[in-house]
């Protein structure tokens, strides 16, 4: 059996990749924003000058919408949700924390043992790592949409150019 003390370095280490992947998320929302925002002020005078080729703004709408689906999946990432209602009050997670007076928190801590400590860092292990896990999943998603709508808008520009 694992001690306290190894289990609180687990949690550490998955704390320490949670503030990794949400500084990259916060970094690609700056550009993903930055992007859209370009390409949100241009619309208008693209799609304007381009009614005469339908495929063009056609290319550019898909384009637009999944720029769009990607900083929405990573705006998702940013906001942490376990979908686990029906758990326990935990010790070690600040939410549950908040929720209690300081009388019934020190209540709480005074009456818990070593195993239901344990027991309590195991699951909040089990949260974080869940919680991770959705955050490297939507970062890898929003950075494959970003990809997909930069490479339509850019190419389809590229094309209407080329084709003069």
């Amino acid at each position: 059996m694992l001690p306290t003390t190894d289990l609180e370095r687990i949690l550490d280490r998955i704390h320490a990749w949670t503030r990794s992947v949400d500084q990259r998320i916060g970094v690609l929302v700056g550009l993903e924003s930055a992007v859209l925002g370009f390409a949100l002020i241009r619309i208008l005078d693209w799609y304007h000058r381009l009614t005469e080729r339908p495929w063009f703004q056609g290319a550019i709408l898909i384009g637009l919408g999944l720029l769009t689906a990607s900083i929405v999946e990573a705006l998702r990432a940013l906001f942490p949700r376990t979908g686990n209602v029906s758990r326990c009050r935990s010790l070690t997670f600040f939410g549950d924390i908040a929720g209690e007076s300081l009388d019934s928190y020190r209540q709480k801590v005074d009456s818990a043992n070593d195993e239901s400590y344990r027991r309590d860092f195991v699951d909040q292990i089990h949260t974080s790592s869940v919680i991770a896990a959705r955050k490297f999943h939507s970062f890898k998603l929003s950075v494959l949409l970003f990809a997909s709508g930069l490479a339509t808008v850019a190419c389809a520009y590229c094309i209407y150019e080329l084709a003069g």
